[in-house]
Parts: C-alpha cells; sequence; structure tokens
C-alpha cells in the first residue's frame, strides 16, 4: 500500500511527510530515559571499522556472490519502566494491512579514512507485508574493491519515498565474505518501530515518531482501519495569511541520462534533515550528454530559509535512495547553495545535479567497545573449573525481564560468547558491537551455568549497563571505553533484573 496525502499551498502540492522528531524513534526531549553515557568515550569520527568477530585465516580481497535474506519490521512500545515491548500485529489496528512504505536493502562498505559508504547491490521490497518471512530480498554482490561488505535495511515509513536519517533502520551486524559466486542464505534484518496509528478527532496522542510541527501529538492523521486519514478539520496545514512567492527555475542533470528513474526535489524542515515538502515525478528530457527540466516552490511570502535537495532516482526503484544521484541548488557560478529562500518577491534559482555531498549523511550502524570484568574474584571462581559454560555479552534489541533463552540471541543486534575455558587467567573480556545509529539498544551480560538453555536465570551472573535499565542511546558516533562489572550472587542472580 502507498499513501500519497496532499494538501494545496498557493500555488503547490505538499506532500505532508511524516518524518522523526524524537530522534528516530527515542523518547522525546524531557522524557525519562534512565540513559548513563557519562563514563563513556564518544569517537567524534563516524568511520565504522568493518573487523570482524568470526576468525579466519584468510584474507579475502573481493566480493563475489549471492545473498538472499528477510526482512521484518517489528512494532515496539514502552512501558511503565521504559523498557522496549513488541507489539504483535495483529494486537494493532493495523492487523495484517501493511501501513508503511516501501523497504531499500543495500550492501555496503565504509571507508575507514573518509567514512565515505559504498554501494554494491540493493534491492527494493515493494508493498511489504506484515509477515516478514514474506519480505524477500536476493542481490548479487560483485566487487574487487573490498574483501566484505555490510547489509542493513531502511523502512521508508511515512511513505514520501525519501530514505532519510530518521526513517527506521535495521542492520545485519556481521560482515559479509563471498568468494566464487557462492550464495549466502538466510540474511534476516529486523527493522524495529514505534508503534502508533494515530488520533481520530484532533485529540493529544503520543506519536513517537512524527515529524516536527506536525499537528498537535499527532493529531492530524489517523488509522480508519484500512488506510491513513488526513483529518482536514483539525490539522489545517500551513495556509499563508499573506501572498505567496515562488523559488526555483531550471534543473539540470549534468550526467548521461538515459530515461530511466524519475526526478524529485525536497525541502528538509529548518534545522532538521527531516523532509517536509516533496515534489517527485519532475519531468525532464535528455540524453547522453544530461537532461534539462523545471523546478520550484511556491509558498508563503517571508516564510525563511529551507534546505533544498535535488535527486535522480538512477536505479529506478521507486525511491530516492542514498545510492542514487543527488544535488542542490546552486548560483550563478555554480556554487552549491544548499538551501532556498522564500522571501518578498520570486526568486530564479538553479538545481544541479550532481553536486557532491548533497545526499543524506546516513550513517547505518555505529562501533560499541568496552570491557566486562568480575565485581567480585576471577571468572575461575564464577565457573569453579566447569568446562563447557558459557558467558554472554550482548547488545539486544530488547532488554530481557526474567529467563532469556539462548537460542533467541540471533534476535538481537549482535552478541558474543566466551567459553570458560577462554576466561582461565583472563582479568576481563574486550567486546565490539554493532548496532543501529540513532536507536536505543540494551548493553549486558549473563551465563548459562546450569547449562538449561536459559541466561538471566535465578543462580546466573548478570551485568546491565548502566546498572539498570540497561539501555544505551546510540547516534552517529562511535562508542568507546564502556566498562561493566560482572555480579554474581547463587541465591538471585540474574532473576534480580525482573
Amino acid at each position: 500500500m502507498r499513501l500519497d496525502s496532499l494538501l494545496t499551498v498557493g500555488n503547490a502540492s505538499l506532500l505532508l511527510v511524516l518524518a522523526g522528531c524524537c530522534n528516530s524513534c527515542n523518547p522525546c526531549e524531557g522524557d525519562d530515559t534512565a540513559l548513563d553515557t557519562g563514563a563513556i568515550e564518544v569517537d567524534v569520527d563516524t568511520d565504522t571499522d568493518t573487523d570482524t568477530d568470526t576468525d579466519t585465516d584468510t584474507e579475502f580481497t573481493s566480493v563475489h556472490g549471492t545473498i538472499n535474506g528477510t526482512v521484518s519490521v517489528i512494532l515496539y512500545e514502552y512501558d511503565e519502566s521504559g523498557n522496549i515491548i513488541y507489539t504483535p500485529w495483529e494486537d494493532t489496528c493495523f492487523g495484517d494491512s501493511f501501513p508503511y512504505g516501501d523497504i531499500f536493502v543495500t550492501a555496503y562498505s565504509t571507508d575507514e579514512k573518509t567514512g565515505a559508504e559504498a554501494y554494491y547491490a540493493d534491492d527494493t521490497l515493494t508493498d511489504p507485508a506484515t509477515d516478514g518471512s514474506l519480505n524477500t530480498f536476493s542481490f548479487d554482490v560483485d566487487t574487487d574493491e573490498v574483501g566484505e561488505v555490510h547489509l542493513y535495511a531502511v523502512l521508508d515509513k511515512w511513505f514520501n519515498r525519501v530514505i532519510e536519517p530518521s526513517d527506521p533502520v535495521g542492520i545485519y551486524a556481521e560482515p559479509i565474505t563471498l568468494q566464487n559466486g557462492e550464495i549466502v542464505n538466510d540474511v534476516n534484518i529486523e527493522i524495529l518501530t514505534p508503534y502508533w496509528c494515530g488520533t481520530e478527532g484532533g485529540s493529544s496522542g503520543s506519536c513517537p515518531d512524527c515529524p516536527p510541527g506536525w499537528g498537535t501529538g499527532g493529531s492530524c492523521y489517523y488509522w480508519d482501519g484500512t488506510q491513513w486519514v488526513y483529518n482536514s478539520d483539525v490539522c489545517h496545514g500551513s495556509g499563508c495569511s499573506d501572498s505567496t512567492v515562488t523559488v526555483g527555475g531550471a534543473l539540470d542533470i549534468a550526467v548521461p541520462y538515459n530515461g530511466i528513474g524519475d526526478v524529485g526535489t525536497f525541502l528538509l524542515y529548518p534545522g532538521t534533515e527531516s523532509v517536509w515538502w516533496v515534489n517527485p515525478d519532475i519531468a525532464v528530457t535528455g540524453d547522453s550528454t544530461g537532461a534539462s527540466g523545471a523546478w520550484g516552490y511556491t509558498y508563503c511570502k517571508d516564510a525563511g530559509t529551507y534546505r533544498a535537495r535535488g535527486v535522480w532516482d538512477d536505479n529506478d526503484n521507486g525511491l530516492y535512495d542514498p545510492s542514487d544521484t543527488w544535488g542542490q541548488p546552486v548560483d550563478d557560478e555554480g556554487n552549491p547553495l544548499g538551501s532556498i529562500t522564500f522571501g518578498s518577491v520570486d526568486e530564479d534559482v538553479t538545481m544541479h545535479i550532481p553536486v557532491g555531498d548533497s545526499d543524506f549523511d546516513l550513517v547505518p550502524f555505529v562501533r560499541i567497545t568496552g570491557e566486562l570484568y568480575p565485581d567480585t574474584g576471577t571468572f575461575e571462581d564464577l565457573f569453579e573449573g566447569q568446562a563447557g559454560n558459557q558467558l554472554y555479552v550482548v547488545l539486544g534489541k530488547y532488554r530481557p525481564n526474567g529467563d532469556y533463552e539462548v537460542d533467541d540471541l540471533e534476535r538481537a543486534y549482535d552478541y558474543e560468547v566466551f567459553t570458560s575455558a577462554e576466561l582461565i587467567g583472563q582479568d576481563s573480556v574486550s567486546f565490539s558491537f554493532l548496532g543501529p545509529a540513532n536507536s536505543t539498544a540494551f548493553l549486558w551480560a549473563s551465563t548459562d551455568l546450569d547449562l538449561d538453555g536459559y541466561t538471566n536465570d535465578v543462580g546466573e551472573a548478570w551485568s546491565c549497563y548502566a546498572s539498570e535499565p540497561c539501555a544505551i542511546a546510540l547516534e552517529e558516533a562511535n562508542l568507546s571505553g564502556i566498562s561493566m562489572g560482572l555480579s554474581f550472587d547463587p541465591t538471585t542472580g540474574a532473576d534480580t533484573a525482573e
């Protein structure tokens, strides 16, 4: 299902976009998140190294093969303690109707020195289903540039066709190496996003990821059982009390144009990376030398400055995504302007594609590194010489309440396993995880001393980041220097975390 909600302002159509008011679905500023990041060192560079947790003696210098997998969209809410709880689709107002836009999946690498991403393959899941097993992707990666790639998936949550930083992201935490046409299956990705189905009649409601300035508590829209409905009686858009002005002019694509894929422009809410106004499907004509058309926005006089971007969907997947060709307004000398201003008179401004650094600064994942040590005694004291016992350090999608099945670790963002033999003589162990940027994850550690297949149970050792609630805010920079103590009380153990 795709829903385009249109408003008329002046002589133009507004595609009202629902983006992100709370930094990608985290609790809004002022909410009590119980996060303690004071002891963490933040790496201000956002490069993301591609270390793998898998020991190997083989040095891969290329990636050649096929990757198959699925993408599931998981809804969640916060309970009274601020913990994430999953919300089954059948318990929501949506039922089995998928209420959001398409899903973009890509394989890419990040240059460790420059932080620039290179994209090698992608797939678009159109009209996704609530049953993630039906959302399958497949693509071939064929490159000699790198020895491994990472995968992530982005949900175009509010169906504006733009893949932007506020859209929910899911990652596949392990790097993938392929040689000689190998096939890897079951690369399954989960995207977590807050559950909200609107408020009819304009009453204030909790909308975890509505865009800046969008109604009161998200009251402009509600789900009527089959589709999103724009509540025009409550949210009247941004009507102009005075006259309007038009800013725009020529649109030039200065690279060979093959006629495939549409062209669009959009504006961002001031001071944010949240898309406000989208003009898709702009008519252009061109050939092997380039293409040309016209663009522009008519809006309220003296309304101020907005960042503006142009994009050519050159992979023709119906989305404006990171692998497309991006541009922005330029002055008469061809210098990037970055934005346009609705002043007192009409203004002629050229949109040029491509212009470097015009795409969103999407940071799919960040790396979290630190160490875990016993609060008292040694690891040998904990395991009492028992062979086969294991210690689990986990970057999870939610905080475990009560016992946690070891088999469920596959659903975590990332985790590491240390055997009792590996811990002999060790004062601490180091961990390194990948987690999705602009999200909240839960960092904890536990054991399975009785080998019953469950951690975080009575008699198990336990460690929780920041003591409680284990939540760690992941933004756009790597986090290092995290230190966690492992506690053990044989009469209670990790069960005290309930």
